[in-house]
């Protein structure tokens, strides 16, 4: 670790004391874990589940999201890289941001619509309403090449 990132911690260390350090890790733990139950229980309300699959994070802040390429048949090269932009863009335009999946690949060329997302920082509402936001952008985008 740096050694401003040594200071922090010895810092906290000789505030706290080794069972204050603890407290505070179980109760930030406690509060990512009420959000990410929280993010889960709107998710399976909203999101269409023909569409969009995402995996239950065990760990972290973020969630990966991924369109159903079965429910998004091919129309043309770079297709999926084309979903992703499209969906990305449409959802910025409303307010909400995600991180472009393709960011985080490691083959660039995969085929695959994608999208990391950090939950940390939101309220309850605001991930709900975020939520239903994202669900939206997914059907209407997929009504607007699948009539």
């Amino acid at each position: 670790a740096s050694p401003p990132s040594q200071l922090l911690l010895a810092t906290i260390l000789q505030d706290w004391g080794t069972d204050g350090f603890e407290a505070w890790l179980l109760h930030i733990n406690e509060n990512y874990r009420a959000k990410r139950n929280n993010l889960m229980e709107a998710l399976d309300i909203s999101m269409p589940q023909n569409l969009i699959k995402y995996t239950r994070p065990e760990a972290g802040i973020v969630i990966w999201f991924e369109l159903k390429s079965e429910a998004w048949p091919k129309q043309k090269d770079n297709w999926f890289e084309y979903l992703e932009d499209l969906i990305l863009e449409k959802t910025k335009d409303k307010g909400i941001s995600l991180g472009k999946g393709h960011w985080f690949m490691v083959d660039p060329t995969t085929e695959l619509s994608a999208w990391r997302v950090a939950y940390s920082f939101l309220t309850l509402d605001e991930m709900k309403s975020a939520i239903d936001i994202f669900a939206e952008v997914v059907k209407n985008t997929h009504k607007e090449f699948y009539p």
